[in-house]
């Protein structure tokens, strides 16, 4: 997580500095981190890494599998939704 922020993968990153296929692939990289932090903090009762304020990335726009995409949406609002639930005890 330390890293990919260190290289502002959660910020927009500019594609026509970068090219279109490495922001797309930095922005995957980036919400598959993310999810995993979430996961593994949540199970483990640890606080948030970085504030879901702080996250500028957006979402990727294609997606190899079709359903994939919906399901990583699906995570990312369940632990946004856990982690206003940990920072509310």
């Amino acid at each position: 997580m330390r890293i990919a922020m260190a290289q502002g993968m959660h910020t927009i990153m500019p594609a026509e500095y970068l090219g279109e296929h490495t922001v797309e692939r930095c922005r995957k990289i980036w919400w598959t981190i993310y999810i995993l932090d979430r996961e593994m903090t949540t199970l483990m009762g640890l606080p948030q890494t970085i504030n879901d304020d702080d996250v500028l990335a957006p979402f990727p726009m294609s997606s190899d599998i079709v359903g994939k995409t919906g399901i990583s949406r699906l995570h990312i609002k369940l632990f946004r939704i856990m982690a206003d639930i940990n920072r509310s005890k």
